[in-house]
């Protein structure tokens, strides 16, 4: 299940983040409420990322409450960015 894809700091693309497992959770029919996915990552994260290395937390929620979480995954590896990158990256963070 691809959640997001994130950009972290000084990375040459997105990276695909999702779960690794199947997250189901069961409604009743009368229910009203639609469920929320929240994409939580750990902040600080420095390339190279490899595939599968844990990123965050996935949590799905109803009404306010949250009822189960999973950890986020790279779902592939991303290398740091080249010179070029990463001078274009901080140029753009200047303005």
């Amino acid at each position: 299940m691809n959640v997001a894809a994130a950009r972290f700091d000084r990375l040459s693309r997105l990276v695909p983040v999702g779960v690794t497992q199947r997250l189901v959770i069961v409604l009743p029919a009368s229910s009203q409420s639609v469920p929320t996915t929240a994409l939580e990552l750990t902040a600080g994260l420095k390339p190279p990322i490899t595939r599968g290395e844990v990123v965050g937390s996935v949590a799905i929620g109803l009404s306010g409450t949250t009822l189960t979480t999973a950890p986020a995954v790279a779902l592939s590896a991303a290398e740091p960015a080249g010179f070029v990158q990463r001078w274009l990256y901080d140029i753009r963070r200047l303005w």
